[in-house]
């Protein structure tokens, strides 16, 4: 009996001591909330455990708590509220394990139209957001500090100290009292005008060009007639871009253009002098018949022509007026048929002069005879690029420069030239990506871009590619154009020896080769004065690889690789 009494108090005390440890244990854990607000929700974020369960109840104003939802977890988003609204919220675990009440004024963000910019300044403007008293306001710059510019009641705000070509972010904030919503945000500058540099005529149109602003994205045409006052967008570029042709020009319309930069929402105003010019496009069809000695050139009649002025360039690389004729024809003798010469004609109409034809020369292929293609990559440099070309002229001889489009436009002058010059110039992506890799979207812009500026500054649409480090894979057939390949790598770009070029070429070429070096480097330049004039010596002609691959091959077929111009 007594051992019985015993064991009962014995666990009477155990019992009393887990009760008196659960409840020390419940009084202990408290839940924390926090109230986070976002621009269209209130986050409610409380510590716990992942895995258990909490009841969230919310109370509106004076109203009531409601039980809103229950969630596994330790966060709950609330989207069902209102701007200007006072919402308390408690979350519990259970009834002695709850948090504190905590109440939240929600107001949601204005919500932003599109700024206007003026010489006054960039006007900022927006929708009222309900419940909001006033509006608080924010700028940023690019790296710079968030700063407050001031308050109001209005729906709209002038911003008169914001500084040219400076894109700012700007932030507003509805405000009730202490209260302020998140940012609503926008990005805007005051940009200025694109200086004006030259309007000249063109084979095609009008050309107009100007200086870079360094904060502008892209760049707006507009053109009206002259005379008129209605200003038409007539076209666009990207910031690479700082010239474009008017090919819609009418010939012998007269027209006035100025260019608007854009950066984001940000376009400057119309500031400075537009450029006028007479669209004066050249004679048509201009043509060149060599028989031996005698150059047979001729072209068609331009509208309205007095006279045409004919231009030649022999060996020393300078232009020279040749002749002033009515006619549509001229026959120029020279005094060795195998020297390399090319003409080009102009209109002259009244006081004014038409712009240049195409240039034609002298230069013929003969299949018969043994060939060579030299090419060069990565291209155009401002210096070696131009020694190549040099050294081109100076023999009458031929090229292929693959070029990578972002680097056209800063040196378009080679490009131009290489045109001047009978030279090929074609396609060697963009930005020097990996096409076999790349996703489809990505090989076609690559290659329409380039596309784009070798035709406005060579005259010619560019027939072939090449994959930059030779990797085609999918492009040939995606692009549907010939891929060129090469026959005898110099490792120009990685010896950056000229006696090691043109060792490797004097041991390993042969007639049809197509020879891969690259124009950005000083010992390729070098290495191509010696090696083009000893080719030639050794009978070989110098052509560009469409040249090479049309005698030997007949059509030159898209989506094809082709690595040589051997005879079969």
């Amino acid at each position: 009996m007594k051992k019985a009494i015993k064991l009962m108090s014995l666990l009477a005390i155990v019992c009393l001591g887990f009760f008196m440890l659960s409840g020390a244990s419940s009084a202990k854990e408290k839940i924390n909330l926090e109230l986070k607000k976002k621009s269209d929700s209130i986050v409610l974020i409380w510590n716990g455990s992942k895995k258990e369960s909490y009841s969230v109840y919310k109370k509106t104003g004076d109203g009531k708590f409601i039980k809103t939802d229950k969630v596994t977890g330790k966060k709950y988003t609330d989207k069902n509220v209102k701007s200007g609204e006072t919402y308390t919220y408690c979350v519990k675990k259970s009834k002695k394990v709850k948090s504190e009440y905590k109440s939240v004024l929600f107001l949601a963000p204005a919500v932003m139209k599109k700024p206007s910019v003026s010489n006054a300044g960039i006007t900022l403007k927006w929708k009222a957001a309900e419940g909001a008293e006033a509006y608080v306001i924010y700028r940023k710059a690019e790296g710079g500090k968030n700063k407050r510019l001031g308050k109001t009641r209005e729906l709209s705000f002038l911003d008169g100290t914001a500084k040219k070509d400076v894109i700012y972010t700007y932030s507003i904030k509805s405000a009730k009292g202490k209260n302020v919503s998140t940012a609503a945000t926008v990005k805007v500058g005051k940009l200025s005008a694109p200086e004006l540099i030259s309007l000249k005529k063109s084979a095609e149109g009008l050309t107009l060009s100007w200086k870079k602003n360094e904060t502008a994205k892209e760049y707006f045409v507009y053109r009206k007639d002259f005379g008129g006052n209605k200003w038409k967008k007539i076209g666009s570029t990207d910031s690479l871009h700082l010239s474009f042709e008017d090919k819609t020009a009418k010939d012998g319309e007269k027209y006035s253009y100025f260019v608007k930069a854009k950066a984001g929402e940000s376009v400057s105003l119309y500031e400075g002098e537009a450029l006028s010019g007479t669209c004066l496009k050249s004679p048509e069809n201009f043509r060149l018949k060599r028989d031996g000695k005698k150059m047979k050139l001729s072209w068609d009649k331009k509208a309205d022509a007095d006279k045409y002025e004919l231009y030649k360039k022999t060996g020393d690389g300078k232009w020279k007026k040749l002749k002033e004729t009515s006619k549509l024809t001229f026959t120029d003798k020279i005094k060795n048929s195998k020297s390399f010469v090319s003409y080009k004609v102009r209109a002259v109409i009244g006081k004014s002069k038409t712009a240049f034809s195409a240039v034609a020369s002298n230069r013929d292929v003969d299949p018969g005879k043994p060939m060579v293609a030299l090419t060069y990559d990565d291209g155009p440099h401002p210096v070696n690029t131009h020694r190549i070309l040099d050294v081109l002229e100076r023999y009458g001889a031929r090229a292929t420069f693959f070029v990578v489009g972002s680097r056209i436009t800063p040196y378009k002058d080679c490009i131009e030239r290489q045109a001047e010059l009978g030279c090929e110039t074609a396609n060697h992506s963009f930005s020097h990506v990996t096409l076999s890799i790349s996703k489809d979207k990505t090989v076609l812009e690559e290659i329409e871009k380039t596309d784009e500026l070798i035709e406005r500054y060579s005259g010619k649409k560019p027939v072939l590619c090449r994959a930059p480090g030779g990797s085609v894979g999918k492009a040939a057939k995606l692009v549907d154009r010939p891929f060129i390949h090469w026959s005898v790598d110099t490792l120009d770009w990685k010896t950056l020896s000229e006696s090691y070029v043109v060792k490797h070429i004097k041991k390993t070429v042969r007639d049809g080769s197509i020879i891969l070096m690259h124009d950005l480097y000083g010992s390729t330049a070098a290495a191509s004065e010696v090696i083009i004039p000893w080719l030639i010596s050794e009978g070989y002609q110098l052509v560009t690889v469409s040249e090479l691959l049309e005698a030997r091959e007949g059509k030159i077929e898209g989506g094809r690789v082709y690595y040589n111009g051997y005879t079969k």
